[in-house]
């Protein structure tokens, strides 16, 4: 995921969030990188979400992308999962 693809990422994160959506999975599991666009994309629909009680999950499966949130402290911002079902039982 990177800065080619973050027009259309953040205009579906805005369909998302003008359709009243407050809790959002991103699936991030067939990723092997995520440049700084797209987690400043991430991090300002998360600041969105949360002044109307919502919240972002991400699922990251990869190792070298766990190590990287890990590394980057990005785990503290955003809770991971392993699939989307794991994801759903937390909401």
């Amino acid at each position: 995921a990177t800065h080619r693809d973050s027009n259309e990422f953040m205009r579906v994160l805005n369909l998302l969030l003008e359709s009243n959506q407050n809790k959002i999975i991103i699936d991030l599991s067939n990723c092997d990188y995520v440049d700084s666009i797209i987690i400043g994309l991430m991090i300002i629909t998360l600041k969105r979400l949360r002044k109307i009680d919502g919240d972002i999950r991400l699922i990251i499966r990869g190792e070298h992308m766990i190590d990287t949130f890990s590394q980057t402290r990005l785990n503290k911002i955003f809770k991971q999962y392993g699939t989307i079902e794991q994801s759903l039982e937390d909401f």
